[in-house]
């Protein structure tokens, strides 16, 4: 029995679901799949959940290890929450339309470092307006750093330990999931790049809007929220995103 127990933990802590999200138009989610189906380590599963696309579109993504869910979800964290019904007993990490993996070793360097007890965080390169962002090792060693494309949840033993998404909190749910996760688990960080975010999507420019809607999280939140649209409305936004990573950040055309 107790050999049994050990194969089948085994198993477990090496299964990985890549989740992507998507909604409308192909261009940005042929990127994000092309990096995923180039891996020389396949997923064990991939879950697609995507809307605002019509059924016979969906047969173009269709593969063995990919489950796609269609035109379900009503909103993103609640696509989030979809996929996540599908992989509590993986290890996760989401890849969401527009994003990829850095290279078609990443999912073999994320199972080379699996734990059944620990969330990983591996590093991300952020991609604007033909610059690269690296994080500076001081940042990366942070307890901030947490990018969400780099952060590996283990699978969860137990359905108390299911965390969800929180679909009212449409700032900062990413942050809040991971913390969550990290009550749970440990963090162990590996110094090694495996995904590519790309900047310009709606959650990486500021507005009066997204600045209004952080008062709920407090007036200082709001208020950088705020400086941060002031200056993005000054500076061009290749100037803008350098003021706004040089603390933390150094860059390379």
């Amino acid at each position: 029995m107790k050999g049994l127990l050990k194969k089948v933990r085994k198993m477990l802590k090496n299964r990985i679901a890549v989740i992507t999200i998507h909604k409308g138009g192909f261009k940005e989610l042929f990127k994000t799949i092309r990096s995923i189906n180039n891996q020389i380590s396949e997923p064990d599963i991939h879950i697609l959940v995507i809307s605002k696309i019509g059924y016979q579109h969906a047969k173009f993504f269709e593969k063995k290890n990919r489950k796609i869910i269609i035109n379900k979800d009503k909103s993103l964290y609640n696509a989030m929450n979809i996929a996540l019904n599908f992989s509590f007993d993986y290890n996760v990490v989401f890849v969401n339309s527009g994003d990829e993996f850095s290279s078609k070793h990443s999912i073999k360097r994320i199972k080379a470092n699996l734990s059944l007890n620990k969330c990983l965080v591996f590093k991300t390169k952020i991609i604007g307006n033909q610059i690269i962002y690296y994080p500076k090792k001081k940042f990366f060693l942070s307890k901030i750093y947490k990018p969400h494309p780099s952060f590996i949840r283990p699978p969860i033993k137990k359905n108390i330990d299911k965390i969800f998404f929180n679909e009212k909190n449409n700032i900062t749910a990413d942050a809040e999931w991971m913390e969550k996760n990290l009550r749970i688990f440990k963090l162990k960080k590996i110094d090694c790049y495996i995904s590519n975010f790309y900047l310009g999507g709606t959650t990486t420019v500021p507005t009066l809007k997204s600045a209004i809607q952080r008062l709920k999280y407090g007036i200082l939140n709001s208020f950088k929220e705020l400086i941060k649209c002031f200056i993005f409305n000054i500076f061009n936004k290749k100037d803008f995103y350098k003021i706004i990573f040089s603390k933390n950040f150094y860059y390379k055309k």
